[in-house]
């Protein structure tokens, strides 16, 4: 279902992503030629992996959930040290000004307007990801490819971003939709920290 690519990573760099994608749970990976690599010093590694059936399982449910309810809940879309972990570089990120006021809009049209949204985000770059937010991307990019397969939606991009709350912070009731633009079809909210019944 996917190949994960790893280029012009140093060792280290790539024994720790390895180490928390294995965490995630739901990967297999061949690790001869992550051995091989250390043998050989080389900077360069191709690791191929297989999603395993608790992934599939996954993927199907929430599938079957969108076709019959229209919307699906996964609490176990990540495994509990991988959301900590996210959480907490986050965290680090926002306290070190990472993150900026989101706005509402596209394009042209974009403005911070702190009356309909008041919260801060941080936009991914698959160019520049840590190894935390590349499980996160991975994970999503292989949930867009079961639902291309199962609903046939044609889905090409993808954009994700964290958003954090602060104390009084809120983003009004609207549709997850721009009115110039009609391409978005599935959107999807992961919630890092611990809910409190009647928020979100």
């Amino acid at each position: 279902l996917y190949q994960y690519h790893l280029h012009k990573k140093t060792f280290e760099e790539i024994s720790e992503q390895l180490d928390l994608i294995n965490r995630n749970g739901y990967y297999e990976f061949e690790l001869n030629q992550l051995k091989s690599l250390k043998e050989k010093k080389s900077n360069y590694i191709y690791s191929n992996s297989s999603i395993i059936t608790k992934c599939e399982e996954l993927f199907s449910k929430i599938a079957d959930d969108l076709a019959t309810k229209g919307w699906a809940v996964a609490d176990d879309f990540f495994s509990p040290e991988v959301v900590d972990d996210l959480f907490n570089e986050e965290q680090k990120l926002f306290h070190s000004g990472k993150f900026k006021q989101a706005g509402i809009g596209k394009g042209a049209e974009h403005k911070v307007n702190a009356e309909i949204r008041s919260d801060y985000v941080l936009w991914l770059d698959d160019e520049n990801l840590s190894p935390l937010q590349q499980i996160f991307w991975n994970q999503m990019l292989d949930l867009k490819t079961f639902l291309n397969r199962e609903f046939f939606l044609g889905l090409k991009e993808v954009e994700f971003h964290f958003a954090v709350y602060p104390a009084g912070s809120f983003y009004k009731k609207h549709v997850d939709q721009f009115k110039t633009n009609k391409d978005r079809q599935i959107s999807c909210i992961y919630y890092l920290n611990d809910l409190v019944e009647g928020t979100g």
